[in-house]
């Protein structure tokens, strides 16, 4: 398996995964505090990688 690291190195916050996942900014927050969304701080504020919001959303798509 070929991983891509170019887009693994892509993170984004809180309000712009809010927009690609079409939740809103406090649902994403409650994802991360749940362990649903993986996320890491820096400073105060939460960052997500772009691969984990897709694939948050990869497994939502193969729910419905």
């Amino acid at each position: 398996m070929v991983t891509d690291t170019a887009n693994d190195a892509i993170v984004m916050r809180v309000e712009t995964a809010a927009r690609l996942l079409d939740a809103s900014p406090a649902t994403v927050l409650f994802w991360i505090r749940t362990n649903k969304l993986p996320a890491f701080k820096i400073g105060r504020a939460w960052r997500i990688r772009k691969v984990d919001i897709e694939a948050l959303r990869g497994e939502a798509s193969s729910v419905r």
